[in-house]
């Protein structure tokens, strides 16, 4: 009774405290609410009343890192716009590559693009002036030149054309020697198989740079056909290989080739194998019989344990025989005869065992 009275409190209690905390509520913290409520937030003196724009330069804020180590971004894309709101996030590219999405009041613009504005502003004034200078004099000088001095200018005019059409010339050719000098091999062939890459190159390679995978690269000296081993886990996935091939200290050739994913039941050596009973989607008829096969074995040598403890049992009891009635002495006896024969048998297949 005691425990029910106690409850009854309790509960009283309980529903008294919800009902003056729902009174207060709507008495107290929504009036409150309302009075303290604002729509435009104070903000520090220095910030900028306007939208970022795309291609601004701006320092990203971070925490527990000193204003001196802070880094350097560009904005990417605007977010939030599509809604008709103001921009809270935008999208920036950082120095090592990585774009990240950051609120708008972690950034501090630089104010760069409008420096660069003016400055080209001022630059293309200048630039046009100087322009207009240099004609007003040109034509003041043609004026007062000779039709000889005009010629003259006329031909090293041309000159200065044609050296640089042979100088442009000169250096294409030079180019295309160079591009056919690189790709000057036509024997030297990369092709993908289920152990690795073959690469076969001619005698006038000395080495090859092999490059697999995102992995180290090895070298290798010059081997008719040499078969590159990969391992099995990333013959199983899409990967690709570079090979540089040298001649001399000089880069002949760079091939590239990308391998498609080999079948994993190829690349297990062998038929009669652990390896081979576990993959059972491989050739399920051949893991069937090995587990069948390793099951019988297992049976057959837990029989020759238990029937070789049990002769060894009965050797023990053989060398502490107990005291033997005077009626059963003829059964003794026969048994006597038949423990004396397992011996032997015992004794001749221990020494057979010892010579394998």
């Amino acid at each position: 009774m005691n425990f029910v009275i106690k409850y009854k409190d309790s509960f009283v209690f309980t529903e008294f405290l919800l009902n003056e905390l729902w009174k207060r509520w709507k008495k107290e913290y929504l009036i409150w609410l309302r009075d303290r409520s604002q729509w435009a937030m104070k903000g520090p003196r220095s910030q900028t009343k306007r939208e970022p724009n795309v291609g601004e330069i701006v320092i990203l804020e971070e925490e527990f890192v000193p204003r001196n180590l802070w880094k350097i971004a560009k904005i990417v894309e605007l977010l939030d716009t599509k809604d008709g709101r103001c921009v809270r996030n935008v999208k920036i590219l950082l120095p090592n590559g990585t774009i990240v999405s950051r609120p708008i009041n972690k950034l501090y613009p630089l104010e760069l693009n409008i420096e660069n504005k003016e400055t080209e502003s001022i630059k293309i004034k200048e630039i046009e002036e100087n322009l207009n200078e240099k004609i007003e004099e040109k034509s003041k000088e043609i004026k007062t030149v000779n039709q000889i001095n005009i010629i003259s200018k006329e031909l090293t005019k041309n000159l200065i054309n044609i050296s640089t059409i042979l100088f442009t010339f000169c250096l294409i050719l030079f180019m295309f020697c160079i591009v056919t000098a690189k790709t000057q091999c036509n024997d030297c062939l990369v092709e993908c198989n289920d152990k690795g890459i073959l690469i076969s190159s001619p005698e006038k390679i000395d080495k090859y740079e092999i490059c697999c995978s995102d992995g180290p690269c090895t070298t290798h000296s010059r081997v008719d056909q040499f078969q590159f081993e990969i391992n099995k886990e990333t013959l199983v996935t899409h990967h690709h290989c570079e090979v540089n091939f040298w001649s001399k200290t000089k880069n002949i050739l760079k091939y590239e080739v990308k391998c498609e994913p080999s079948d994993p039941c190829k690349l297990i050596p062998c038929y009669f194998c652990l390896e081979r009973m576990i993959n059972h989607t491989c050739s399920p008829f051949i893991s069937l019989f090995l587990i069948a096969c390793s099951t019988i074995a297992f049976v057959f040598f837990a029989c020759l344990i238990c029937c070789i403890l049990k002769n060894t049992f009965k050797l023990i009891s053989c060398c502490f025989p107990r005291k033997i009635k005077h009626k059963n002495l003829s059964r003794n006896k026969k048994r006597w005869t038949l423990r004396k024969r397992l011996l032997v048998l015992i004794y001749f297949l221990l020494m057979n065992l010892m010579e394998k």
